[in-house]
């Protein structure tokens, strides 16, 4: 039964669209926190994180690197490397 062309009602074409495109139900990317680190040793040091096993590089004394916080635990137990504290801002509200 060729219609040449022409479309039965009711079946619709391979070119309609249905619903939304898939595009519009893609995850958003979400930053996972952070914690910073200083390396107070005399040279470089490239650790890995033990949770995410992210490679965090230390290039010299006083080196400052923003680190997953799942990967907190391990890196608190490396030698030479110190968590840095946040710093109070001023104005803000305290417990």
């Amino acid at each position: 039964m060729c219609q040449c062309g022409h479309r039965q009602p009711g079946i619709p074409s391979r070119t309609e669209r249905h619903g939304p495109a898939h595009s519009a139900y893609a995850p958003r990317a979400v930053a996972p926190p952070t914690i910073r680190y200083e390396y107070v040793g005399d040279t470089g040091l490239t650790v890995f994180g033990g949770a995410t096993r992210l490679r965090y590089r230390f290039a010299s004394t006083g080196s400052q690197v923003a680190v997953d916080a799942r990967d907190g635990a391990s890196l608190d137990r490396v030698p030479k490397l110190r968590r840095v504290m946040a710093r109070a801002t001023p104005g803000a509200a305290s417990d």
